[in-house]
């Protein structure tokens, strides 16, 4: 449940964004590195019974995928005489937000594997630098956030997000969401009145929970 102290080193490099400003992205030590490719599979086993329809990311399953859906939802609204609305959330630095203890309680109601979570924690816990060009800070160590780069970054976040739209879609059966990592949209084709009163009331049930989760 711990790693050894040879590899206890993340660094942190800032790579730059087309659109400005830099994305962090944590180069990993080997063995954790190893270790969380070799255990892929173990990982592979609980998404299959846990997948969704409004889950992207995978084979056939891309963001572009996701995208010309939404297109062809939306002309056959049209086609249809139906207002078509749709709500889309950029979860902010989500990756970085992300509490420790989050993951860990939704593995528990989701089943998830509490050793291979386990160990993939200690690996964010692991001291960390920044780096910029040559320059290096001094060592800390993360209590919040899933390091970019790491090979269960995605899967656990998947699991920060799956209670809350699955009880989005208790509440509101008719809509259409689609999640690809941390972008969620929530679309629904129906009349005016509809569209006003239950698309808001969709987006409002995931955005509480998650900020109710930090």
């Amino acid at each position: 449940g711990s790693w050894s102290e040879a590899v206890q080193l993340i660094i942190i490099v800032l790579l730059p964004k087309s659109d400005g400003g830099f994305l962090p992205n944590g180069l990993i030590p080997w063995l954790p590195r190893f270790w969380m490719r070799a255990r892929r599979d173990v990982a592979t086993h609980w998404e299959r019974p846990h997948d969704r329809p409004f889950l992207y990311a995978g084979p056939a399953k891309g963001a572009d995928v996701a995208a010309w859906k939404q297109a062809v939802r939306a002309e056959h609204a049209v086609k249809c005489n139906l207002i078509y609305g749709i709500v889309l959330l950029d979860l902010v630095k989500a990756f970085e937000r992300t509490r420790h203890a989050d993951p860990q309680s939704q593995s528990l109601i989701h089943a998830y594997h509490l050793w291979l979570l386990r160990l993939s924690l200690a690996t964010y816990r692991l001291g960390r630098v920044v780096r910029v060009g040559n320059a290096m800070s001094h060592k800390f160590q993360a209590c919040r956030g899933i390091t970019a780069g790491s090979g269960f970054a995605t899967l656990e976040m998947r699991l920060a997000v799956l209670t809350p739209l699955d009880n989005a879609h208790a509440a509101y059966p008719t809509f259409v969401s689609t999640l690809f990592v941390d972008d969620i949209a929530c679309e629904l084709a129906a009349r005016e009145e509809a569209i006003m009163e239950h698309l808001a009331g969709f987006a409002l049930v995931i955005c509480e929970a998650l900020a109710a989760a930090g």
